[in-house]
């Protein structure tokens, strides 16, 4: 005979088979044997780390910095590549010495249109990127997708949209 079912409701466990009625009936959820659910966790276990290293190689991984010098309007940004997208007016120059400047404007301040310059290069397959100028700490973004119009990066915390301008 295999191992008993597992039961829920009630407060008493009642073996299967007993003709007694509780107020909560006892239901048998799964029964499973130990080879069984071993090979139904190998599997999914198998399948999960298939899935993970088909994710992990979805980027683009870049040579140079060939395929991104040039403008780029920064059309919006997201959390995730299906999460809701916030417009933005920024546009991305990434220029051949290994400058990013971008280019917006905070409402807020009523400065108007303000350029900052900071470094970029392109190493192991992604962008490093400044965070911030003057500071020497840098963040990597992913090429998600590119093409002669459009990219999508992914930074630590956010995807960029952008078109080539």
């Amino acid at each position: 005979m295999g191992p008993e079912p597992f039961y829920i409701g009630g407060r008493e466990k009642k073996i299967a088979g007993q003709n007694d009625y509780a107020i909560f009936p006892i239901q048998p959820i799964y029964s499973l044997s130990r080879e069984n659910s071993m090979k139904k966790i190998t599997t999914l276990l198998s399948l999960l780390a298939a899935l993970v290293a088909f994710s992990a190689n979805a980027d683009v991984k870049l040579q140079d910095n060939s395929k991104i010098l040039g403008k780029w309007q920064v059309t919006h940004e997201a959390l995730a590549l299906d999460r809701e997208k916030k417009p933005l007016h920024v546009t991305w120059e990434f220029q051949k010495d290994g400058t990013l400047v971008t280019t917006g404007e905070d409402a807020r301040s009523g400065i108007g249109a303000m350029n900052i310059p900071i470094k970029y290069s392109v190493a192991d397959g992604v962008i490093k990127k400044q965070i911030s100028p003057g500071r020497e700490k840098y963040e990597d973004c992913a090429v998600v997708e590119v093409s002669d119009k459009d990219m999508i990066l992914k930074c630590k915390f956010l995807y960029f949209f952008m078109t080539r301008m």
